[in-house]
């Protein structure tokens, strides 16, 4: 989404990209990263279509853990090991 305008009550306005997602709870596999919140996974063109056009009820509806199985990390940037 495109930003127009102040970002601080009173300051200048600027036009920027802004972008947000929805957390839940964590599942095993989420929760070896972060033990408080995992980004909400929609999988299908019909979840897709429930978040756009759904009732605020179907839509809240779609927020839930997701199953681990159907999950894997993928490491970005050098191990943890190669840094010392």
């Amino acid at each position: 989404m495109q930003w127009k305008g102040p970002i601080k009550k009173a300051g200048p306005n600027v036009d920027i990209e802004v972008f947000s997602f929805v957390t839940t709870l964590p599942n095993r596999l989420t929760e070896t990263i972060n033990h408080e919140r995992s980004p909400v996974l929609l999988t299908d063109e019909q979840e897709f279509a429930t978040w756009l056009t759904g009732t605020p009820k179907e839509a809240l509806g779609l927020i839930k853990t997701s199953d681990p199985e159907s999950m894997q990390i993928a490491q970005s940037g050098p191990d943890k090991d190669d840094l010392t």
